[in-house]
């Protein structure tokens, strides 16, 4: 069907039907009586689609039809928009309806034309007729949450948290968003947390965000209750590493004096020593980066240090045998 309107578009004229503009005062009631046939118009479309006739059906005429209107609808918007006050002949529409173009506008080229750069500039004219309207920093957090992404979500926490401030009738709405959203954020670190070689701030992270949660909906048990349990994981896991760190230690230690008796070669011992220690090191599991990274260091540093006075104990047989053979050749001379 677009493809089809994309063909005819050329073909289209604009006939004004009416010899001024109309304001818009309140872009809800005039989008509405502009499209008050729209929902019906669209079944007979896609009647036409279905039945084979395509754009030969009801689009052949109604196409030019609705390009006048959307014509018009643009004329009006702008007009509306830039009508400066005291204008005798046609008064400025108010504030309010200005204020709700531009919301309107921000959705439909974040949701409708997927262009947030185009939003941003409309972002900067909503300011500058804004007047402490808490209900439209909702909706355009609202248009930012449906686009969607990384940006378009932070966007949307920020116009939310501009609403929430400001107070009025729709808080607890704008609480209750929220309330959701950083609940989600905790939840998403409480998952990252528990894989393994997850970062130290994960579990702090998340219980930031569900404080953020409680501080937006104080009745929120929900919050409460992840407060809670992320703050007794956030002590077992302390307790792990307390635990993981004194393995490091005690394997360090035992490597060190197996390096003593290595040097007062004593093989045997250093040899016994050298695999308590990587005993220890073996243990360390995958939880924290940096003890795994000094865990597998540890084992291949000790699995050398043992070769190596394998080695020692080697050389002293063969230096042994050839003393041995030495004695012998010199006592059958």
């Amino acid at each position: 069907m677009y493809a089809d309107v994309e063909k005819a578009l050329d073909s289209y004229t604009f006939t004004p039907t009416q010899s001024y503009r109309e304001l818009v005062r309140d872009p809800m009631l005039y989008f509405q009586k502009k499209r008050s046939f729209f929902s019906d118009d669209r079944k007979i479309i896609a009647e036409d689609y279905a039945l084979g006739r395509g754009y030969s059906g009801f689009l052949k005429q109604g196409g030019p039809v609705y390009f006048n209107r959307c014509v018009e609808a643009v004329a009006d918007v702008w007009v509306t928009t830039l009508t400066k006050e005291g204008d005798i002949e046609l008064p400025p529409a108010s504030r309010r309806a200005q204020t709700w173009y531009f919301v309107d506008e921000i959705d439909y080229l974040l949701n409708t034309k997927k262009n947030p750069q185009g939003a941003d500039r409309a972002y900067e004219n909503f300011h500058k007729v804004v007047q402490n309207d808490a209900l439209t920093y909702e909706h355009i957090g609202d248009s930012f949450a449906a686009f969607g992404g990384k940006d378009g979500i932070d966007r949307a926490v920020r116009e939310w948290q501009n609403a929430f401030e400001m107070g009025g009738e729709n808080r607890p709405s704008v609480a209750g968003k929220l309330n959701k959203h950083f609940l989600e954020v905790g939840r998403a670190f409480l998952d990252t947390a528990a894989k393994p070689g997850a970062d130290d701030n994960d579990y702090p992270s998340a219980l930031h965000a569900f404080e953020s949660a409680l501080d937006f909906d104080r009745r929120s048990d929900e919050a409460a209750n992840l407060i809670q349990r992320t703050h007794v994981l956030i002590n077992e896991r302390n307790a792990r590493h307390d635990t993981t760190l004194k393995l490091i230690a005690s394997a360090e230690k035992l490597t060190a004096q197996a390096d003593g008796l290595t040097k007062n070669e004593d093989y045997g011992g250093a040899i016994k020593t050298y695999r308590q220690s990587m005993s220890f090191y073996a243990s360390i599991g995958d939880e924290f980066k940096d003890e795994a990274r000094k865990g597998k260091e540890g084992v291949r540093n000790v699995k050398t240090a043992i070769n190596g006075t394998i080695d020692k104990i080697l050389n002293r047989g063969h230096e042994a045998i050839d003393q041995g053979d030495k004695a012998v050749e010199e006592s059958t001379r």
